[in-house]
C-alpha cells in the first residue's frame, strides 16, 4: 500500500519498524485537517479526488509508537528498545523548547521566514493569523509571514550581483551579511524616513505583493539605510502579527 508522509514521520517509521502516524501539529500543516473535530477532513479529502487510504493514523501529540529497533540502534551505536514518540510539528516544538512560561510569552522565531506565536487555551478567531493545534492541548496562534532570512538574503543577494556584475568582484556571501548588519547599526532609528516594503514573494493574504523602497533621498540612499530599513520593516510585520494575536486572544 502507498501512504503519504512527511519525513519527520518517515524517520520515525524507520527508527521504530512501525507504520507512519501523524500527530495533530504535523497534520494541520497538510492543509486537509479538520481543527474543530481534530481529525482528517475526509469530506475535503474525497473533494480534491484523494484516497483515504493515503492518510496516516492519528496519534495525540508525544504518544510513544514503539521502540528503537536493534538494527537502527546498531547503526547509531545506541542501545536497543528506547522508546520513540510520534514527531510533532517543528514549530510547536521549536515554542515549547525556548518558551518556559508559555501562557505570558509571545516568541519570535525567524528562520528562512519568521513567526510570531502565542499560546491560548481554546480554539478563538484567528482573524489572519493561523490557529494550530500544540503539544498535547492549547493553540499556538502565530502570524507566519514570509519575512525572514530569504527577505535578508535578497538584499545581500542584490549587493553581491552588483558587485560581480560592475567590478567583476564577487563578495564572501557570508562577509556580506556581516557587514550589511554593521552598517545597519551606523543608522539611526527610522532610517533617516526611508520605508521598506519587504514582501519580495508576495504574502499569505496577497500572494501578488512586490516589495518597494520608498522616501528614498541622496543622502540615504546607501548599503546601510536599506539594511537598516529593511530590518525595521521585517520587524514590524512580526509586531503586527502579535497585536493581532493580543486582540484576539
Amino acid at each position: 500500500n502507498i501512504h503519504a508522509t512527511t519525513a519527520p514521520e518517515f524517520v520515525v517509521s524507520r527508527l521504530t519498524g512501525t507504520h507512519p502516524v501523524t500527530d495533530p501539529t504535523d497534520a494541520v500543516s497538510w492543509g486537509v485537517y479538520d481543527l474543530k473535530k481534530m481529525s482528517w477532513n475526509y469530506d475535503l479529502i474525497d473533494s480534491l479526488g484523494l484516497d483515504r487510504t493515503l492518510f496516516s493514523n492519528l496519534a495525540d501529540s508525544c504518544t510513544p509508537v514503539g521502540q528503537l529497533t536493534t538494527a537502527m540502534a546498531e547503526k547509531l551505536g545506541v542501545a536497543d528498545g528506547i522508546p520513540v514518540s510520534v514527531a510533532s510539528g517543528d514549530h510547536q516544538c521549536s515554542f515549547a523548547g525556548t518558551v518556559a512560561d508559555y501562557r505570558n510569552t509571545v516568541a519570535v522565531n525567524v528562520g528562512t521566514g519568521g513567526q510570531a506565536s502565542v499560546y491560548v487555551d481554546q480554539r478563538t478567531p484567528r482573524g489572519w493569523l493561523e490557529l494550530r493545534p500544540y503539544i498535547q492541548s492549547g493553540y499556538l496562534l502565530a502570524g507566519v509571514g514570509v519575512v525572514g532570512g530569504r527577505t535578508f538574503r535578497t538584499l545581500r543577494d542584490f549587493f553581491k550581483n552588483t558587485s560581480k556584475v560592475i567590478s567583476g568582484y564577487e563578495l564572501d556571501p557570508d562577509v556580506l551579511y556581516d557587514r550589511l548588519v554593521e552598517l545597519a547599526a551606523e543608522v539611526p532609528a527610522g532610517a533617516e524616513g526611508m520605508a521598506f516594503d519587504p514582501l519580495f514573494t508576495g504574502s499569505r493574504s496577497n500572494p501578488l505583493a512586490n516589495a518597494a523602497i520608498r522616501e528614498i533621498t541622496p543622502g540615504t540612499f546607501t548599503p546601510g539605510h536599506m539594511a537598516r530599513s529593511l530590518f525595521e520593516a521585517m520587524a514590524l510585520h512580526l509586531a503586527d502579527s502579535y497585536r493581532e494575536a493580543a486582540k484576539l486572544g
